[in-house]
């Protein structure tokens, strides 16, 4: 049995959907794989500024720890991450 026109174009549409469905999902798949990226870079600069400020906090602690006469290092810290620190 030959199929008919309107089975043919009903046919047609349907791969066309699949087509559009297949390809908003490569292009999802693309974003999500984008989005990881970003994501592990974002990681990456939070571990490198954690560090930094774990130098910093030994290397202030170290500072205050040395001369004397200087205020506690979390006293001075705490000036610092609030924004109210004397040069």
């Amino acid at each position: 049995m030959t199929p008919t026109l309107p089975a043919l174009l009903e046919e047609l549409r349907a791969s066309h959907t699949i087509r559009a469905r297949q390809d908003l999902l490569e292009q999802k798949t693309h974003d999500v794989d984008r989005a990881k990226d970003r994501l592990a870079e974002a990681q990456d600069a939070v571990r490198r500024a954690l560090a930094e400020r774990k130098t910093a906090r030994a290397d202030l602690e170290a500072a205050c720890a040395t001369h004397p006469g200087a205020r506690p290092w979390h006293d001075i810290e705490t000036e610092i991450l609030r924004g109210h620190a004397d040069p």
